[in-house]
């Protein structure tokens, strides 16, 4: 597989060309009007380019008014995700833990190069894992948010083992003001929600080791009421899951859809 660099902007194809060189990331120079290699896998391009190339050629878009370090971390990202070397000395996962759903931001180096929004437990976990897995580094580092839930509470009890077996530093961060304070980087519009932002903000911030944690789930009543009140909204009124099906499910035992089938297995049976 060879990576090919279209760019007609002499500066930026400096750069870039710099920066891939230090890197130790081989590539071949493409001219707009000459068939393309056989076995390219990837191609830097900008958006001026961009329509030169065939529909199906897999590109990363760069810009040359973006810092170094964000193209040098948009490549290594990118070049990962398709199997080619890139590494990262540090890579951060920031984690919001909010109630049923978790922001998480990725920085590979200090830039930001994935987002995303998940909606339990088990699809968090296995969001993260999958991160891991994914991007290559030196160090890698999982930061999570500093405010007490069942959701956080459970999704430490399934971190810590796999992060403590493969060399993980996993980190808590005080989240005060995560979701209101300016940020000292760009992000892009689907970094904006409220989750994703915040997580961003934790991923950034200095944190406290959590190689000790009591990993015993306390659950509040209001989290109890809030899983009622969502099993409502799930099923537009029509359903309310019991006291004890809300405890299952901030316990980890029964996920809310499981919950909500119960419940109704029950009044059928009725």
């Amino acid at each position: 597989m060879s990576i090919g660099l279209l760019i007609t902007n002499p500066r930026l194809y400096y750069r870039v060309t710099k920066l891939l060189k230090n890197q130790d990331i081989g590539f071949v120079s493409l001219i707009s009007n000459e068939k393309l290699p056989s076995d390219l896998s990837l191609v830097i391009t900008t958006k001026t380019e961009d329509s030169l190339l065939p529909e199906n050629v897999e590109r990363l878009n760069i810009a040359a008014d973006i810092p170094n370090n964000y193209i040098l971390g948009r490549i290594k990202a990118h070049l990962q995700g398709i199997g080619i070397k890139g590494k990262f000395e540090k890579l951060i996962i920031g984690i919001d833990p909010g109630f049923l759903s978790f922001g998480i931001a990725v920085l590979g180096d200090d830039v930001i190069i994935e987002t995303a929004i998940t909606f339990d437990v088990q699809e968090t976990y296995k969001k993260i894992l999958q991160i891991t897995e994914l991007y290559d580094a030196d160090q890698q580092i999982i930061k999570i948010g500093s405010s007490e839930s069942f959701c956080r509470s459970q999704l430490l009890s399934l971190l810590l083992p796999y992060c403590d077996a493969k060399g993980i530093v996993v980190e808590e961060v005080d989240e005060t003001r995560t979701s209101s304070s300016s940020l000292p980087v760009q992000i892009s519009t689907k970094e904006k929600s409220k989750d994703v932002f915040a997580a961003i903000h934790i991923a950034m911030r200095e944190g406290t080791s959590l190689r000790e944690y009591n990993s015993e789930i306390k659950i509040k009543e209001g989290e109890i009421k809030q899983l009622q009140e969502k099993s409502r909204q799930l099923t537009n009124g029509q359903i309310t899951i019991s006291r004890y099906l809300a405890l299952q499910v901030a316990e980890g035992k029964l996920s809310l859809e499981d919950a909500l089938r119960l419940h109704q297995g029950n009044n059928c049976a009725k």
